[in-house]
């Protein structure tokens, strides 16, 4: 038997009070007599009364002395460690960028770390251990054993990373794990007092720590180049911020703002090169939490795409297509192609050349005898044009309603295989297709802007981001950032061989682009470049990740009250605990009702 609050037991002191209050009461009786013989009688009585005297045969000061000892034991939590079978002790470790911060010398990772060794080395040879690393998602770092030099080497391995962390659950895994039949532990090693249901017992590493954090940087055109924007909070005392920030890996500027303890200051910078891909803000300043000092963004505002239009003079698609900032639209006329030149897109307006370009195409009201083999000879006039809900390309139709669509006239097309509809008339014949080709990606509209109302219908420019969206998915740079471990989509040109992943660091990794990959370790903070490489031609476009400030720069954040079972010593049993709080207060409840009884009825 221990106690791990023996200071508990200060409250059995409460006996002296109530001794002494039974010791100094005075009772009386009210005796008739009928002569002063007698007041020799009740000299004795008084003689006989001695404090001590008073403490004879009292029930009820037996009752309300137990009463004070099991309410003293309640606080003092006794333990009763059983010799047959030993601990499985479940210890969740907060592996958030917080726990980097170093307010705890020389971190609060390596402080945690420290306290998980002494729990190890508090252990006996019956007792065991989980370890649980709580990031994004949940990690068993060491699964149940006995070995301490195991589990020393385990928690050796423990890092805190740049990402957030899921404490709830890791705990519902830690829960999991715990035999419910068992002396199971549950051990949460952290930086916050924010209170986790279930029965666990808190490692709190927490200091008062001074942080200055880069919440946002971004970019957007201006009249003379880009404009670069940043927003600076200070999580601390007052301090005066000296910040860098660099263009494509060289300085460009340093700036200093005055920041109040919570303060925050949103400074921008003009005329800075257009050119520039990548930005990168820095914090100059020392502080306690150095991960969120640096911030990044990428040009999303230059051109990343080259569009031929081939028209006479189309105002509509000129307009649809000027609403994409990443392409470069180059207009001419029949028969000035520019097909010596590359582009990304190619977009025909009643006209087609005699060869077709190695690309992707949006090709509106095809000639009948031209190299697109898909058109045959006449027209006709199409009746109740709706969309088709079954096209696979769901998303092409996703904000298009389609009423009151009316094309005058229109050419008959042939459908290929693996081909999509998406607009039609009542009877089934095909207005718009679209489908993947060996030249690329193909959109072909069987009429003319000119013979319907489309262009004129709030639906048009929605299609056309649609089509161009799927002939030419959104290049990486339109990513304004990204958090730590989050995946990301790499979306490939349709003439990619291969796509690769440079690290901040300079890891490259390598995915073939179909299917489409996913990028995950994104742990590192930064910017990544995306190659795609198509036959001796290489693409480069870039994506920042950044920390999650507004979750994890606040080194000073105040959660609620720390529940009843929190912040307890390793070797406490919280399950014993839980329950003897309650069989406590049902005996406390007892021994008053056999208290009153006794007062009322006893003798």
């Amino acid at each position: 038997m221990s106690f791990q609050n023996p200071w508990g037991l200060l409250a059995l002191l409460l006996v002296v009070p109530l001794i002494l209050l039974y010791m100094l009461k005075q009772e009386y009786k009210d005796i008739r007599v009928s002569t002063t013989f007698l007041w020799q009688e009740v000299e004795r009585q008084l003689r006989a009364a001695k404090p001590w005297q008073r403490l004879k045969t009292r029930l009820l000061l037996v009752l309300q002395i137990l009463a004070i000892i099991i309410f003293a034991l309640a606080l003092a939590r006794p333990v009763y460690r059983s010799t047959d079978a030993g601990y499985h002790y479940v210890a969740v470790v907060d592996s958030s960028a917080r726990m980097q911060a170093t307010d705890i010398r020389p971190s609060r990772m390596e402080a945690a770390k420290k306290g998980l060794k002494d729990l190890i080395a508090t252990m006996t040879a019956r007792d065991r251990m989980t370890i649980i690393q709580a990031g994004i998602e949940p990690f068993v770092v060491v699964d149940e054993t006995g070995d301490k030099g195991l589990l020393r080497q385990g928690v050796d391995g423990l890092e805190a990373y740049n990402s957030r962390a899921d404490i709830e659950k890791a705990i519902q895994l830690a829960e999991a794990i715990i035999d419910k039949g068992e002396n199971g532990q549950l051990h949460l090693f952290t930086d916050s007092n924010k209170p986790y249901e279930g029965v666990l017992q808190y490692h709190i590493y927490k200091g008062d720590g001074n942080n200055l954090a880069i919440s946002n940087v971004s970019t957007s055109p201006g009249e003379e180049g880009l404009v670069v924007l940043s927003r600076v909070r200070n999580y601390g005392d007052p301090a005066s911020v000296t910040l860098e920030l660099r263009v494509d890996g060289s300085v460009f500027d340093i700036k200093e703002v005055s920041l109040a303890d919570g303060g925050q200051a949103d400074i921008y910078w003009t005329r800075v090169p257009r050119e520039g891909r990548t930005f990168e803000l820095a914090i100059l300043n020392e502080d306690d939490l150095a991960i969120d000092n640096r911030g990044w963004a990428v040009n999303k505002y230059q051109d990343q795409y080259r569009a031929l239009l081939v028209t006479d003079r189309n105002v509509f698609i000129e307009r649809a297509v000027g609403l994409r900032k990443d392409i470069e639209l180059v207009k001419t006329t029949k028969g000035q192609d520019l097909v010596s030149q590359d582009f990304s897109l190619y977009i025909y307006d009643g006209y087609l050349p005699e060869r077709l370009p190695k690309g992707h195409m949006i090709v509106f009201n095809p000639p009948e005898n031209g190299p697109l083999d898909l058109v045959e000879e006449g027209q006709f006039e199409p009746v109740a044009v709706r969309i088709n809900r079954d096209i696979v390309n769901d998303e092409i139709i996703s904000y298009i309603e389609a009423t009151d669509f009316q094309i005058a006239k229109a050419k008959k097309l042939k459908l290929p295989q693996d081909f999509d509809i998406v607009l039609e008339d009542q009877k089934g014949n095909p207005l718009l297709i679209l489908g993947d080709t060996d030249q690329g990606r193909l959109v072909i509209f069987a009429f003319s802007l000119k013979d319907s109302n489309l262009p004129l219908k709030a639906d048009f420019p929605i299609l056309m981001q649609a089509l161009l969206n799927w002939t030419l998915p959104p290049g990486l740079d339109e990513l304004d950032f990204t958090y730590p471990g989050d995946p990301v989509l790499l979306a490939p040109m349709l003439e990619a061989d291969q796509i690769s992943v440079i690290s901040p660091s300079g890891k490259e990794y390598n995915f073939d682009p179909y299917p489409v990959p996913y990028f995950y370790d994104s742990y590192e903070t930064g910017i990544y470049q995306v190659v795609q490489r198509a036959g001796d031609k290489l693409y480069r476009t870039y994506f920042p990740v950044v920390i999650q400030t507004s979750q994890l720069s606040d080194l000073r954040d105040a959660f609620e009250e720390m529940p009843d079972q929190g912040q307890q010593t390793p070797g406490l049993s919280a399950q014993f605990l839980k329950d003897f709080w309650k069989y406590a207060g049902w005996a406390l409840v007892l021994l008053l009702l056999i208290e009153w009884w006794v007062y009322h009825y006893g003798s």
